[in-house]
């Protein structure tokens, strides 16, 4: 099944600077840097799909799926879930490590997207010697951005898992397992292995609540985990996004109102925890942009009726490079479906009579302004048309007995819009279905038997085709789809057992 991407984007996260006994940004000419191994554990299940078999761990200078650059210097290291077959798995070894001197960290970057909600995963595992077997887990990232651990939007993010006390020996790897799922591919950068503080850093620390006229906003993150008895919490704002080398505004629980933000520049928000005596967490950060939100156009908020493939305009913010544009049933479940530098995008294939939420973000070069400072607008999507005339389920073609081989039912999606969204199928999400047309057919007096073959003609301009069979007694209570169809992909027929 091959996938088309539309917009993307990139958001450049802040960072931290530690001791390290181990760094690696895979800038190196050559991939895996020295003393590195790569290893393919699994090459997956192709499922029909056309996917090309599974391979190793790569090292590039940008991503094209999702589009992104490295988080720092040159390189970053990619694991292709996008042309995997699902169950792909590789490992990305360190070099061996002496851990001796005390309990370590390992600390990473990864790029979390939203673009399919395949469960694309990293995995981190230690062991005293390079093989998987025997390796104890440390940890699980998935890719897709709404997945655990959950972001408020897609880029690079900064994670930390603790090392046992019992690996405190001469020798040791981590490895990180890229598990392919058929989605996105996943990215990774900036490895430090480094000694464990005593006192914790904050985690999922993000900025909402934008006002750039007063220049201040809300930080919410949360406790460390791990102990280091946290007694307060201290904050930075600047513009340089470099570690302060001071001490920041105290604040006793995990929200504060920041203030000193300064507009249509990036902003880097620095928190670290206060423990017993005076030990403090190294400082975690993110980057923002103070930005105002843009004045949403069309549709107009409330507005009804509106077009299954509506455009969607708004006024330039000044300053702003680009726009990430929000989408979703709800005003709390938008999310990003990429970023464009024009003031208008069109979107296709809405379902009918739905309520759907929308906002933008402004951008200024890759790093946005807090995405849920920007209230969002409502419209409702008015009634499917009736061209052609199954388009809809009320109009559905009747299948007969006498509709078999030579006397086939035919139709087109030419003009068609989309019904209902499709369901998960043989593992897949049947991809960004454009159109569907309804046929019906009756069990009533029937034993089921035989199959159901639906052909596209390869001339149609079909990419590929999922066929999805509902139980009812009318379109008002079709539930979910009792059997469905999606093994092949292009212009190649699917068949449904009607056993």
């Amino acid at each position: 099944m091959r996938k088309t991407l539309l917009l993307f984007f990139t958001l450049l996260m802040g960072f931290v600077t530690v001791n390290a006994q181990l760094t690696e940004s895979f800038d190196n000419a050559t991939f895996p840097p020295p003393g590195w191994t790569s290893n393919v554990i699994s090459t997956g299940t192709s499922n029909g799909q056309s996917v090309v078999p599974g391979g190793n761990w790569l090292g590039a200078t940008t991503s094209l799926n999702p589009v992104a650059s490295p988080h720092s210097g040159t390189g970053l290291a990619l694991y292709n879930s996008y042309d995997f077959p699902p169950g792909s798995k590789a490992d990305l070894v360190t070099p061996a490590m002496d851990f001796t001197g005390g309990p370590k960290r390992v600390s990473f970057w990864m790029y979390r997207s939203s673009t399919y909600s395949d469960q694309d995963s990293l995995t981190v595992f230690v062991n005293t010697s390079n093989s998987p077997t025997g390796a104890t887990f440390l940890g699980k990232i998935i890719r897709f951005v709404n997945s655990a651990p959950a972001e408020t939007a897609i880029g690079w993010y900064q994670y930390f898992f603790e090392i046992p006390a019992s690996f405190n020996g001469p020798t040791n790897y981590i490895f990180f397992r890229g598990n392919g799922q058929y989605g996105l591919d996943m990215l990774l950068d900036d490895v430090t292995v480094a000694n464990q503080p005593t006192c914790k850093i904050p985690n999922a620390l993000t900025v909402t609540n934008l006002n750039s006229g007063a220049g201040t906003a809300t930080a919410n993150w949360t406790v460390p985990t791990g102990g280091g008895s946290p007694i307060d919490y201290q904050w930075v704002v600047n513009t340089t996004g470099i570690a302060p080398a001071a001490a920041g505004t105290t604040v006793v629980g995990t929200t504060a109102t920041i203030t000193g933000i300064t507009n249509n520049v990036v902003n880097y928000l620095f928190v670290r925890t206060n423990c017993n005596g005076g030990d403090f967490s190294s400082w975690i950060s993110t980057s923002f942009v103070a930005l105002p939100c843009a004045n949403l156009m069309v549709p107009v908020s409330g507005a009804t009726n509106t077009s299954q493939s509506p455009t969607f305009s708004w006024d330039p913010v000044v300053g702003a490079t680009s726009y990430n544009f929000y989408l979703g049933s709800s005003p709390t479940n938008a999310i990003s479906l990429g970023n464009t530098a024009s003031t208008s995008v069109s979107i296709a294939n809405f379902l009918p009579l739905t309520t759907y939420y929308w906002y933008v973000v402004p951008v200024m070069g890759s790093v946005a302004a807090p995405n849920l400072s920007c209230p969002p607008s409502s419209f409702t999507v008015g009634i499917e048309i009736n061209s052609p005339a199954n388009n809809s389920c009320s109009g559905a073609t009747p299948i007969g007995a006498a509709n078999i081989a030579g006397n086939e039912v035919t139709s087109t999606t030419v003009g068609a819009t989309i019904s209902l969204a499709a369901a998960l199928c043989d593992g897949f999400e049947g991809g960004a279905p454009d159109d569907d047309v309804w046929f019906e057919f009756s069990t009533s007096g029937l034993a089921a038997a035989g199959t159901l073959t639906i052909t596209p003609l390869a001339t149609g301009g079909i990419s590929d085709i999922v066929a999805q069979v509902y139980a009812a007694t009318s379109c008002n209570s079709l539930g979910t789809p009792v059997v469905c169809a999606d093994i092949t992909d292009l212009a190649n027929p699917e068949v449904i057992n009607l056993n």
